[in-house]
C-alpha cells in the first residue's frame, strides 16, 4: 500500500490523502476534526461494487460490526466516483476509512478482488 499526504492551498481543502492501494484494513487519515470536501474513488480493475466506510473516528477507536460508518460512498465495478461537497463534511473527532466489497456493517469486511485508489481533500 503507497500512502501520501499533500499540504494544499486550495479552497477545497488544505491536504490531500492519496492510497494507491486502499482495502479492506482501517486507515487513519487525520488524528482530528476533518472536514472533507472532495473524496475520488478508482475501482476500474474490479468487476463489482466497492464500498469506502469513513468513520468519525481514529481506526483504533473502530470495532467492525460494532461501530456504524458514517459516511459511505459506493463505486460501481469498472468505475470511478467523484464526489465533492463545497461546504464540506465536518468529522468531530478524526478520520479513518476501509475500502470494502461488503455493503453490511459486518465484522469480516471482504476486501475488493484488486485494492482501489482512493483521494481525500479535506483540511
Amino acid at each position: 500500500m503507497a500512502v501520501g499526504n499533500v499540504t494544499l492551498r486550495a479552497p477545497l481543502g488544505t491536504a490531500v490523502w492519496s492510497d494507491t492501494a486502499a482495502t479492506n484494513a482501517l486507515v487513519d487519515v487525520n488524528g482530528s476534526a476533518t472536514s472533507i470536501y472532495h473524496v475520488e474513488i478508482d475501482n476500474t480493475a474490479n468487476t463489482a461494487v466497492t464500498y469506502v466506510k469513513m468513520f468519525d473516528s481514529a481506526a483504533s477507536g473502530v470495532t467492525l460490526a460494532t461501530t456504524e460508518p458514517d459516511i459511505v460512498v459506493s463505486c460501481a465495478a469498472g468505475a470511478k466516483e467523484y464526489m465533492t461537497i463545497p461546504t464540506g463534511l465536518t468529522t468531530s473527532a478524526a478520520l479513518c476509512y476501509i475500502a470494502t466489497s461488503t455493503l453490511s456493517n459486518a465484522a469480516t469486511q471482504v476486501a475488493p478482488t484488486t485494492a482501489i485508489g482512493l483521494t481525500i481533500s479535506y483540511s
